[in-house]
């Protein structure tokens, strides 16, 4: 009987190494991609870096930077998680500094990290865009990822959580000696919720959504004011019971989502369903909330800057809106 595991001369192994890690994550993608035979087939694309000391470098610059300039900031995701609810931070890795700014101060912020960047996302730029996007990806010049939020927002353009949580009641970590100040507990669950709706997450946020589920109940005061809009609500529950399916919640999370759900079992479908996909997502929030008009019209006309970084031109960029119906229909 022929062995299950592929023979030495089939297993074949590529590595990408540079110092620069958004450029290394591209051309390791890149070549994934040409690598994957027509007929598929189990690939991975792993980037093995100091991606983490990298991080943890540029916090002191960033630091300075936003406390010279007299801005309150915090910081989110992993970089915080890794020292609130782990044992040992190596548990949670993370890739980028994530950091919180008020929305008044979000222009202040990027003229103060403009000395330490390279270069900005421009898939964040456009008419509406600029507008809607709750940050800012900017890159340092030693390629590491700052991403500059002004707001904290779900899959629905609608599910934008109140920035002043974020900012009271703060929790401290440290990073190479510098203490920083991170949102309390309730505030990191909800915004770890949140994020997992989007089509890039990740297994480490819902690990991090589990950790959380241990140390905030379900009816603790904070989280029950942050989620009191209906859309965060149903999102954030959502993605607690999906979270559940992955890591295991406390019982007494278990029968919270039980709970919800059992009377909504058809939002439960329809929330299932809509994040099937980023064209699905993609598609609902053009007819959610306000600027709808202008949203659609951005969807399929987009500003010529975000065109020229894919290669596209206006009239060729209508194959998008093509294919978000195609997925529609396909999904239904």
């Amino acid at each position: 009987m022929a062995s299950p595991l592929p023979t030495k001369s089939a297993v074949h192994f590529r590595a990408v190494v540079g110092s620069d890690e958004a450029e290394v994550k591209r051309v390791a993608r890149a070549r994934a991609q040409e690598m994957t035979p027509a007929e598929g087939g189990d690939f991975a694309c792993d980037t093995i870096d100091g991606a983490v000391a990298l991080v943890d470098d540029a916090v002191e610059e960033v630091a300075d930077a936003l406390e010279t300039a007299g801005l309150e900031w915090r910081v989110l995701k992993g970089v915080a998680t890794s020292r609130l609810i782990y044992t040992d931070t190596g548990e949670r890795s993370y890739g980028d500094l994530d950091v919180l700014v008020r929305g008044t101060d979000f222009g202040r912020a990027l003229i103060a990290l403009e000395p330490l960047t390279t270069r900005g996302d421009v898939t964040a730029q456009g008419p509406v865009r600029e507008r809607q996007q709750p940050g800012h990806a900017l890159i340092t010049a030693r390629g590491v990822e700052i991403d500059l939020h002004r707001a904290v927002r779900g899959s629905m353009v609608t599910s934008r959580l109140p920035a002043e949580p974020f900012f009271a009641d703060s929790l401290t970590v440290s990073i190479g000696g510098r203490q920083l100040l991170a949102p309390s507990y309730p505030v990191l669950f909800a915004q770890a919720a949140l994020h997992y709706t989007h089509h890039n997450r990740r297994l480490s946020t819902a690990v991090d959504i589990a950790r959380l589920a241990m140390v905030v109940p379900p009816r603790d005061e904070t989280l029950t004011a942050l989620v009191a809009d209906r859309t965060i609500r149903h999102l954030c529950m959502w993605a607690i019971d999906a979270t559940g399916h992955w890591c295991g919640l406390p019982a007494t999370w278990e029968e919270c989502c039980r709970q919800y759900w059992k009377g909504r079992p058809a939002l439960k479908r329809r929330l299932d369903w809509i994040h099937g996909s980023p064209s699905l997502s993609g598609l609902v929030n053009v007819f959610v909330g306000d600027q709808r008009v202008r949203r659609f019209i951005e969807l399929m006309w987009p500003s010529s800057e975000y065109l020229r970084s894919h290669g596209l031109n206006r009239k060729g960029n209508l194959s998008r809106v093509e294919r978000l119906l195609l997925g529609v229909v396909h999904h239904r």
